[in-house]
């Protein structure tokens, strides 16, 4: 007998905790930080500075989406049928990192890009690299434990998961304040900041990686189970195609997770009935199956784990319509959100790209809560909630997102500007005089005989009949004006579906006009947009200065602090008070007004007590009143008048949390727990696979998204919401049929095992290895790697 001391000599040591797992680890992190920082800015840069349509942009999103999962096949491909996975991951980052520095030259005006083929190309290059890469790094982390390290295996998942949500966490903050707060190149934004900083997050994710290859241990490849996969299937295709129909004896078959056949059928009644067992609850005995007609090339074993993987590949037909409304946060909740008032304070504006935060956060609130609180209640009080039955609730939840979403957009289109009518224009008269001025004209409605215009008041003029050209004319005359106004007759230019402003003011007895054509549209940055009407001189030598906007909320020497804003005086009609155009983009805020005085101690002097206020998404149109002296208007309560062409955006950005709380627990639902059960009912050799299947369900919703943005089937968003809503509720109840007939491996009494002991098959009940709680809390723990 030996003794215990040489009992421990002869066992094994225990093996470290692999340390060098720290490098795999960053490089995730910095790669996650990389792909969502580079995807959240990437909506609003298609529309606002590529200037594509809504539609347009939500179909390059969804298209770059459905790249980035369809090259997993091809990085999984290649890793583990060609060159491995260090040199898969080691080549295919640089062709990332490529493609992320080709996309931040194209968003450099002054480099003279074709920014439309620079962008288009980069994001092929970025889907190619972090595409192929995904479903190499996390198993390449996996295969540096050892045998006996499953825990440690266990915990390294959970922190790869961590760096991955604190990667998209923070990168889905920081990168929109990048590309917003920071001005570059002459513009407002930094779009190339926004795309270089994940450029350089890459490149240091890449030498972390780099740092670690002396420790880390290569498996090398052994050929690609996804072609062997694919290999059998069409060989069994074409031998049902062709008639031959080829089996072995029965006792040739062996031991698999799969179900066991032997019936010899003709093609068409093979094919037939492998249709009907798809959808049944376990598969008849003694039913033969199509794939055993590739049994006179392929082993058995192969041939009854594809058949068991079928079972679960045919469950993930209805999810890719979760991912065609889960993967819209990025989209279409992002041009809704630009149209949203983001104004926390009035020094701190919350970007619409940055609502996508809220699925992080969420998602690191959600998961333990569920796991260790939720779940287990169900299960101390014996309520069932199965993995199938949680997916259907996460498709139901998805539903009632949009359901919401459909409802928002329903309130914010309320605040959106009305479309003009074909056939019809509207015009917009400002008396920008202290004193009333009386119009009368051809497009008066036959109960008016004449407008009045109080001082500084607006009127609209609306379904002003007009061709492609039409010229109206008026007459104005004066009611109580200092001077005396002498009569006049005006002549104003309307243009189809178009909207004008005519500003009015007088000078030396004179009326003068001026005529402005409007945008009726909410401004594309989603900022404010001001015009300045001065009708009266500026007290400087040339009569041009600048209005100054101060912002006293902003410390000073900080960008949106002040904007000054050129004021031409000599030209055109400036010196009897009507400027040729003076306008600005403004982000949003309350401002003092200053003009341009050099008789004032500083060079120019405030406009009023009160702040301007320009709130975010309205289009303006600001008169200074010409009846005050430059010695009076700084106590002044009325020293200007604001007019709202488009009206602000008053809906808040945060009415949005909703939608995304429910969307998130639905991805809670469906992703982790879909995981789950691939990981448990799939065989053992055909995880792989499933992983790469898993992907593919996000990259056919991005399709399907395609189809609809592309298409333009649906004009209202509203609609199109509920639209989405009315195919997932579909979708939830032929997914909630299909699990009531699907039936569980280890609950599975058909499920056939031959084992030596028992060389006659017969129906057993056989609990899959897979099925114990410990792997299926792996899978959760890794679902991050299928899920990102």
């Amino acid at each position: 007998m030996e003794s215990p001391s040489e009992l421990e000599k002869a066992s094994p040591a225990k093996a470290k905790y692999p340390w060098f797992i720290i490098f795999i680890l960053g490089n995730e992190f910095c790669e996650r930080f990389t792909y969502y920082g580079m995807k959240t800015v990437l909506t609003l840069y298609f529309s606002k500075v590529l200037l594509f349509s809504e539609d347009s942009t939500t179909f390059y999103y969804h298209f770059f989406s459905m790249l980035c999962y369809f090259f997993p096949i091809f990085g999984a491909w290649i890793a583990d049928g060609a060159i491995g996975k260090f040199k898969t991951i080691f080549s295919l980052s640089v062709v990332y990192i490529i493609g992320l520095v080709v996309l931040t030259l194209s968003a450099i005006p002054d480099l003279h890009f074709h920014a439309i083929a620079g962008t288009l190309s980069g994001l092929l290059l970025i889907a190619i690299g972090t595409g192929g890469i995904k479903p190499c790094v996390a198993a390449y982390g996996a295969d540096q434990f050892k045998p006996g390290q499953e825990a440690q295996r266990e915990t390294f998942f959970s922190y790869f998961y961590f760096c991955i949500n604190a990667g998209s966490l923070i990168s889905t903050f920081v990168t929109p304040l990048l590309r917003s707060d920071v001005h570059c190149f002459g513009a407002k934004t930094c779009y190339s900041l926004a795309f270089g900083v994940p450029a350089a997050l890459m490149a240091v994710a890449l030498v972390l990686f780099l740092l670690g290859k002396p420790f880390y241990q290569d498996t090398p490849p052994t050929g690609s189970l996804i072609s062997r996969v694919f290999f059998c299937i069409f060989h069994a295709i074409a031998n049902n195609i062709r008639g031959r129909n080829v089996s072995k004896p029965r006792d040739e078959y062996k031991k698999s997770d799969s179900y066991e056949v032997s019936e010899k059928r003709t093609s068409t009644e093979s094919w037939l009935k492998s249709l009907r067992n798809f959808f049944r609850k376990s598969p008849k005995e003694n039913t033969r199956h199509w794939l055993d007609s590739a049994s006179d090339k392929y082993d058995l074993a192969l041939i009854n784990d594809i058949k068991q993987l079928l079972r679960v590949l045919v469950m993930f037909l209805p999810i890719p319509m979760f991912w065609a409304l889960f993967d819209q946060q990025g989209s279409r909740w992002t041009l809704q959100a630009n149209k949203m008032d983001g104004r926390l304070t009035d020094s701190y504006y919350w970007q619409p790209d940055q609502v996508q935060i809220f699925n992080p956060v969420l998602i690191l609130i959600f998961i333990p809560f569920f796991e260790w609180i939720f779940y287990p209640l169900l299960h101390k009080f014996k309520i069932p909630f199965r993995l199938l039955s949680r997916m259907v609730a996460g498709m139901i939840l998805a539903g009632v997102a949009f359901i919401i979403a459909g409802f928002v957009q329903i309130a914010l289109d309320k605040t959106l500007p009305v479309e003009i009518r074909p056939g019809t224009s509207e015009l917009r008269i400002f008396n920008a005089n202290p004193c009333s001025i009386s119009l009368s004209g051809q497009f008066l409605s036959s109960n008016e005989s004449e407008l009045l215009l109080g001082p500084y008041e607006m009127k609209l003029l609306t379904d002003l009949p007009t061709t492609k050209q039409t010229v109206a004319s008026f007459n104005a005359r004066n009611i109580n004006c200092r001077a005396f106004l002498t009569p006049a007759r005006i002549a104003v230019n309307l243009t189809d579906s178009r909207t004008s402003s005519l500003y009015l003011t007088e000078h030396n007895g004179v009326l003068h006009y001026r005529q402005f054509e409007e945008s009726k549209e909410k401004p594309e940055d989603g900022n404010a947009k001001v015009r300045f009407i001065i009708p009266l001189g500026l007290n400087t030598s040339t009569g041009n200065g600048n209005i100054t906007m101060v912002n006293p909320n902003i410390a000073a020497g900080k960008d949106g602090h002040e904007l000054n804003v050129a004021v031409n005086g000599s030209s055109g009609l400036a010196g009897f008070g009507i400027l040729p155009d003076v306008k600005a983009d403004v982000d949003q805020g309350r401002f003092i007004l200053y003009l341009s005085n050099e008789r004032a101690e500083f060079g120019k002097n405030v406009v009023g007590a009160q702040q301007l206020d320009l709130p975010n998404g309205g289009v303006y149109t600001v008169i200074i009143k010409s009846d005050l002296s430059p010695n009076v208007t700084a106590n002044a309560s009325q020293a200007w008048q604001r007019y709202d062409i488009v009206e602000p955006n008053t809906l808040s950005i945060f009415w949005q949390f909703p939608q995304y709380f429910v969307i998130t627990l639905g991805e809670v639902f469906l992703s982790v727990s879909g995981l789950t059960f691939a990981y448990s009912e799939a065989p053992e050799s055909m995880k792989s696979v499933l992983q790469a299947a898993w992907l593919l369900t996000s990259a056919f919703g991005s399709i399907i998204v395609m189809v609809f943005s592309g298409a333009h089937l649906i004009r209202s968003q509203a609609v199109e919401f509920f639209v989405f809503a009315g195919l997932i509720g579909a979708f939830a109840i032929i997914f909630a049929i299909m699990a009531s007939r699907y039936r569980y491996k280890e609950l599975d009494p058909v499920h056939l095992e031959m084992t030596p002991q028992d060389p006659k098959p017969g129906p057993q009940r056989h609990v899959s290895q897979d099925s114990r709680s410990g792997l299926i809390t792996e899978a959760e723990t890794d679902e991050s790697q299928f899920r990102q």
